[in-house]
């Protein structure tokens, strides 16, 4: 298993690491390998892949694996790396946390609002043009570069053999650059905690980075105007730290508590808050905080962006809002917390455990891997 880490910390490196355990877990053999852009040097920042040759042949060399599993490929993980596991008769599978396959920023978010410029583009030159990738153009360039070898080695339209998209808006995003058959969905798992929490807390909670496509600045200053909300506890780190922290120096119901926070004690706040809000203003691949806050069995507030459906679907245990309208977000956490805690609580547990548990998950992820090695085997026999 391949995994290009990002920067800073986020939930895609947690939830490659789950799925790691999970194989482990249940007996399969797993070579975890995360590649760290900062200890890769300059090349690595500039968006040059450094994982290939001889070290992608003497890993999977020795190892002989059935399948090559590749989280996040860009920018440490090069066609070469594929190609070399199609050699050794590896099934190849490539999980799809964001939109970097049509999107070189990965986010298909740009001045504020959704942007789909670079989808089907040969070689997306609307992302050199504004700088997508670090807010560079000479960095997208390279950036661009290394990201159009996927296509000219036909690595996703023939070396892949099975794509995991973690939810169907994903899925439809890449469509432009993915045959849609060779995709499958399975959406995030966490780790539950045996015993729910109890929202004892009476706090409400939103975790992630502190830049804008999160929202997390939006959200404090509609938050702050509200002093009869409950207080909002800000779990993350980034660029906005320093406006989210002159916001919680003014009101007393807003507070910032700056990451990294360790896993363990992200869940044990999840569950003591009586009120999980995922406020960010791109169209979010999963929202991996809402599975862990089903888990710790604390009902979520979803911010709405272009009517991408959130994952659990809404009920007592969900509900949408629109940031750029506080008024709305006002509203529905009133009315969420006017409702029966017990019932609300007991629903949002009752969704992670049918939908989105370890269990759910490992099954669907081997059901994928024996859909990869079946496709290899046909083009071997072939």
């Amino acid at each position: 298993m391949l995994h290009s880490a990002y920067r800073e910390l986020g939930g895609e490196e947690v939830s490659a690491s789950v799925e790691a355990k999970l194989l482990e877990k249940a007996g399969h053999i797993v070579e975890f390998v995360e590649l760290n852009e900062l200890r890769q040097g300059s090349a690595a920042a500039a968006g040059l892949q450094i994982f290939s040759g001889s070290k992608s042949r003497a890993l999977i060399s020795s190892f002989a694996p059935d399948v090559v599993h590749v989280q996040n490929f860009f920018p440490l993980v090069p066609p070469s790396v594929i190609k070399t596991a199609n050699q050794a008769g590896a099934a190849t599978v490539q999980t799809l946390r964001n939109y970097r396959v049509a999107c070189l920023g990965g986010t298909q978010y740009r001045d504020g609002k959704s942007c789909t410029d670079c989808s089907g583009t040969r070689f997306g030159a609307p992302a050199i043009r504004h700088g997508c990738y670090r807010e560079s153009r000479a960095t997208s360039l390279i950036g661009q570069v290394a990201l159009s070898r996927y296509s000219r080695h036909d690595t996703w339209t023939k070396d892949i053999d099975a794509f995991i998209a973690v939810s169907p808006h994903v899925r439809a995003a890449v469509a432009s650059e993915i045959p849609l058959e060779r995709i499958e969905i399975k959406p995030n798992t966490t780790q539950a905690m045996n015993l729910p929490g109890d929202g004892s807390g009476g706090y409400a909670i939103a975790v992630g980075r502190l830049i804008e496509e999160k929202g997390m600045q939006l959200l404090a200053e509609a938050w702050s105007r509200h002093s009869d909300l409950p207080v909002l506890r800000l779990i993350g780190d980034g660029a906005d730290r320093a406006s989210i922290q002159a916001i919680a120096d003014e009101h007393e119901n807003v507070e910032l508590q700056v990451g990294p926070v360790a896993h363990d004690e992200i869940m044990r706040q999840l569950g003591d808050a009586c009120l999980t809000i995922i406020p960010s203003v791109w169209r979010e691949p999963f929202g991996r905080v809402l599975v862990e806050s089903f888990a710790s069995g604390t009902p979520v507030l979803w911010n709405d962006v272009d009517g991408v459906d959130p994952p659990g679907g809404e009920g007592i245990h969900l509900d949408t809002f629109h940031l750029r309208d506080p008024d709305t977000l006002v509203a529905a956490a009133k009315s969420m917390l006017a409702k029966s805690q017990p019932d609300v609580r007991r629903r949002a547990r009752q969704v992670f455990d049918e939908q989105f548990s370890p269990e759910r998950n490992l099954l669907e992820l081997e059901r994928i891997y024996q859909i990869a090695i079946d496709r290899r085997s046909r083009l071997a026999a072939d």
